[in-house]
């Protein structure tokens, strides 16, 4: 069993899997239109699938695994990695939609961005380096991008209005799998 901190209190979960994973998430403004967008696709689209609720939306920077139990020093460790990231805010900006392969009438559709994602890739190098120098893994490939909702068909690339917003902070979240919930485990400002 592990211990996890909600408001100030303790609470403790049973066992049950649980992900652990560092990311960005838009402001509120930007997680607004990200959901207009989602909306638009389903009836454009006519997709069935489930629209992800807009305290959902993120991008996942590094993925630390699924577990039944996190030692606490796990966490620790991961946290001592994020807090030696430096590197100043910056602009992210998605102007398309597609689809990433999933298995049959499951698939992911996501924001993505050209340019405008150029300071995902640098802050998701400066995090694995962070990561490798305290003893965890770090994936090597990443495809920033925000999915939207899981349908039931494939989309190909389509341009959008682009969406943009100022990454000011970096999280490390543990999800809840099979509940749909996230629980911060730690928030970092990005400075120089």
């Amino acid at each position: 069993m592990f211990a996890l901190v909600q408001q100030g209190r303790v609470v403790f979960a049973p066992r049950q899997r649980v992900g652990l994973f560092f990311s960005i998430f838009p402001d509120a403004s930007a997680a607004a239109r990200i959901a207009r967008v989602a909306q638009h696709c389903r009836r454009q689209y006519g997709m069935w699938g489930r629209s992800l609720a807009a305290s959902r939306f993120h991008v996942s920077l590094q993925h630390l695994g699924e577990f039944d139990d996190i030692p606490e020093r796990f966490i620790d460790e991961a946290s001592a990695a994020a807090a030696a990231v430096r590197m100043p805010p910056f602009v992210v900006r998605f102007d398309s939609i597609a689809s990433f392969s999933g298995g049959p009438g499951h698939y992911p559709l996501v924001l993505r961005g050209e340019d405008g994602v150029a300071g995902l890739a640098m802050l998701y190098q400066a995090l694995g380096v962070a990561m490798r120098k305290v003893g965890f893994d770090a994936r090597l490939n990443f495809t920033p991008h925000v999915t939207l909702l899981y349908g039931n068909r494939r989309i190909g690339e389509q341009p959008i209005a682009s969406i943009s917003w100022t990454v000011r902070e970096f999280a490390l979240v543990l999800s809840l799998i099979g509940e749909t919930k996230y629980v911060l485990q730690g928030r970092w400002r990005l400075h120089d």
